[in-house]
């Protein structure tokens, strides 16, 4: 899989060079599932992960701690395989 990220969020500033993206949706998730990489404060960047499953209640969290969005989209394949196993 390949994943990419596509900002949908950004800090208010006056100042265009001070905007900084905080939020941003995953491109290239399995059908059926989406995710988020936003940041939650302090440089703390979390993955928001999102089923559509019509047998359940649509179910999201946030999880890990990952210090740029970068990392945090690096460690989704992980989090996907492991998943896949459970």
């Amino acid at each position: 899989m390949r994943f990419g990220l596509i900002p949908v969020a950004h800090s208010e500033s006056r100042e265009e060079s001070s905007r900084r993206e905080i939020e941003y949706r995953v491109s290239g998730m399995p059908a059926g599932e989406q995710a988020r990489i936003g940041n939650l404060g302090n440089n703390r960047w979390c993955i928001l992960r999102e089923k559509d499953d019509s047998a359940t209640p649509r179910q999201a969290e946030w999880l890990g701690d990952y210090k740029s969005a970068g990392e945090a989209l690096n460690a989704l394949p992980a989090a996907l395989l492991a998943e896949s196993k459970t």
